[in-house]
């Protein structure tokens, strides 16, 4: 049980997440941020100007979500806690976009503009279930976790 919480609640859990985070800021921007979005000619500007906004808000979360995971506000058990909640937010925000396509007239593929149904032949939904399921399980057992080195109250922790 000791193995688990020092894995769970140690350096290779820091590392694997600060992983997770790289992926979901740099993963948008590697993917989108070229003529077939944010400067395609045919987009409306209020389009871009929504893609710019997703390129901001997953740098920003995951900004926020490697300080969670290496700064000295609480227990590292606590902010490793609140990354993998974090990183849930996050990707919920494409799956809840894919789910409900049919009601908005989006399309997860931009060629034909035909709207299809979210399904597991498209690489980005893939990655980001991936994503939000190892998130969703590190959040678990994070949280089932006891803390291996707690604070007293009032003082930062590890």
């Amino acid at each position: 049980m000791a193995t688990r919480a020092n894995f769970l609640q140690g350096l290779p859990m820091q590392l694997f997440m600060s992983l997770l985070w790289i992926m979901v800021a740099w993963g948008p921007i590697n993917a989108d941020f070229n003529n077939t979005h944010l400067f395609n000619p045919d987009w409306p500007p209020h389009a871009r100007l929504h893609m710019m906004t997703v390129f901001t808000t997953a740098v920003a979360v995951a900004v926020f979500g490697l300080y969670l995971v290496w700064g000295q506000t609480c227990s590292r058990l606590e902010r490793l806690r609140l990354s993998a909640v974090l990183g849930c937010i996050y990707v919920l925000g494409l799956i809840v976009a894919s789910l409900t396509m049919p009601s908005y007239g989006g399309s997860l593929y931009w060629e034909d503009s035909q709207p299809r149904a979210a399904s597991l032949n498209d690489a980005n939904l893939v990655v980001f279930l991936v994503t939000g399921v190892v998130f969703l399980l590190l959040a678990v057992l994070l949280f089932v976790s006891r803390d291996s080195n707690p604070s007293p109250q009032g003082q930062v922790g590890n």
